[in-house]
């Protein structure tokens, strides 16, 4: 319970405090062998009975079918396999190992290959499930046997929850996004939303990008996950469920707010068995083929363009002898009266009664998704027609 420190006639007193503080949740960025790795913050399974003495223990979880003998040539077929297939594995997943069954029945161990395999890894904790039977054999790491644990094959991590227990997390290897293709990293979380892959190490402001074990999913029925194993990236036009969505436009990424919903193609995806890894940059609302074609691009390069042309415009005037605000007769002549009347610096006589007819720029507004260009003309407002006027 939070206490609270007063000072009553010099001397301290300790008093109950009204509330508590919400247990926090930490995700962490680690190196393993040299490559950077990545736990979240939601734990997969806690282990309250390991006494956890250390910050980060890297493991492995053997599943044995429950059938005949289960020993050491077994743990080193599995883990030759495993690197074979598997970026995220490597032998420092053996720092600590657990056994379990999957069959319904005792399984038996042979303690001394077994042992003698593990020693051989420089294992220290061996950790058996419920129904897996005793090791009996003298070890020099320690062993704990727990009660029922239902975990998939592969290599975890052991580290401390919010609450200080140890826990299961299941690790993501970090890959430098080098050609800046992803917006995010995304990892998904057990509501079905997803959260981002806080991850950053010495980079030029690219994202690390989180990747899971494909050894999780060989159990898996390839009939109905066709795509277990598999790493998907989206653009960010999908929806992901937690998280927000640019559609590549920074204004729409700020209005609204994070998606309470999963698309309905990146579902389709992740019920296939795909893991969805990350959010790509896409051009705005995916339209065009530049990054740059952007609205705020736009709105730049339209108002550029009108202070180019509106300046070329003023010179050619200038070119008949001199500015047409100070000498208007400069602008007579086909050209010089075009240029003028282009800036909105003279009058245009038109008809044989002379009646004249005012044409000049009332004002340049920035709407919200275009430049408005708006003429005034015999009291009526038309739009500038970019492609007409040369644009």
């Amino acid at each position: 319970m939070v206490q609270q420190l007063l000072l009553l006639g010099g001397v301290a007193a300790l008093t109950p405090f009204s509330s508590a503080f919400t247990p926090i949740n930490v995700s962490r960025s680690f190196f393993l062998n040299g490559s950077p790795y990545y736990i979240g913050t939601e734990p997969v399974l806690s282990l309250p009975q390991v006494n956890l003495t250390q910050e980060i223990l890297p493991f492995s979880v053997f599943t044995s079918n429950g059938t005949g003998t289960f020993g050491g040539a077994d743990l080193s077929a599995l883990v030759a396999n495993w690197s074979a297939i598997d970026d995220v594995f490597n032998n420092s997943f053996l720092q600590a190992a657990l056994i379990q069954s999957s069959g319904t029945g005792n399984m038996t161990l042979d303690g001394s290959s077994i042992a003698g395999y593990l020693s051989g890894q420089g294992t220290e904790l061996l950790m058996l499930a419920g129904g897996v039977g005793a090791l009996n054999v003298q070890t020099n790491f320690s062993v704990v046997e727990l009660g029922a644990v239902n975990l998939t094959s592969g290599p975890y991590i052991l580290a401390r929850d919010a609450t200080g227990a140890a826990a299961v997390y299941s690790p993501l290897l970090l890959h430098f996004d080098d050609t800046q293709s992803f917006f995010k990293s995304v990892t998904p979380l057990s509501d079905g939303s997803f959260t981002v892959v806080s991850a950053t190490f010495d980079t030029d402001s690219s994202p690390w990008i989180g990747a899971p074990s494909r050894i999780h999913d060989l159990e898996k029925d390839k009939s109905i996950f066709p795509l277990a194993g598999v790493r998907v990236s989206v653009k960010d036009i999908y929806y992901l469920k937690g998280l927000r969505s640019s559609a590549g436009n920074r204004h729409y990424y700020t209005t609204y707010p994070p998606r309470n919903a999963t698309g309905p193609a990146v579902q389709r995806l992740m019920q296939a068995g795909a893991h969805i890894v990350g959010t790509t940059k896409t051009v705005q609302f995916a339209n065009g083929d530049r990054a740059t074609a952007t609205i705020t691009h736009l709105l730049f390069s339209v108002e550029m363009a009108i202070v180019s042309r509106v300046a070329h415009q003023q010179r050619r005037v200038r070119g008949l002898g001199g500015d047409a605000r100070d000498h208007p007769a400069a602008a007579r002549g086909p050209r010089g009266a075009e240029a003028a009347r282009a800036v909105g610096l003279v009058d245009k006589d038109k008809g044989r009664k002379g009646k004249k007819e005012k044409e000049k720029v009332v004002r340049v507004d920035e709407g919200p998704s275009m430049m408005d260009i708006q003429y005034k003309k015999r009291g009526s407002v038309r739009e500038w027609d970019m492609g007409k006027e040369g644009f």
